[in-house]
């Protein structure tokens, strides 16, 4: 019953504390109103977490082409075999892949 109060209380937490605070909001059906913090905060951050995070959000309500834009921005800042077959899973699924699979190999 406090919203607000955990919005402004999210706002100065760290990374750390954000998951967690983020967590908290999912548990109770309310992902989408933290997120638009997290996804201002990945702007200017690099964590990794705060991107899979958000990326497993979009994910579980179906929304592909948002979480394979959050996965190739993991990828492009963290390149890995893992990373590349998510993207890779992510672009078949919206049928993309053949677009984007050229313009990754020339990263």
């Amino acid at each position: 019953g406090r919203l607000d109060d955990a919005r402004v209380e999210a706002e100065s937490s760290s990374d750390e504390g954000l998951l967690s605070v983020a967590e908290t909001f999912r548990t109770h059906g309310l992902s989408k109103l933290i997120e638009p913090l997290l996804a201002s905060k990945i702007e200017t951050d690099k964590s990794l977490r705060l991107v899979d995070w958000l990326k497993e959000r979009h994910k579980e309500r179906g929304e592909p082409v948002a979480a394979l834009a959050l996965a190739r921005r993991k990828l492009e800042q963290f390149p890995r075999l893992e990373g590349y077959k998510e993207v890779r899973q992510l672009a078949q699924e919206i049928g993309v892949w053949n677009e984007l699979r050229p313009q990754l190999l020339d990263r």
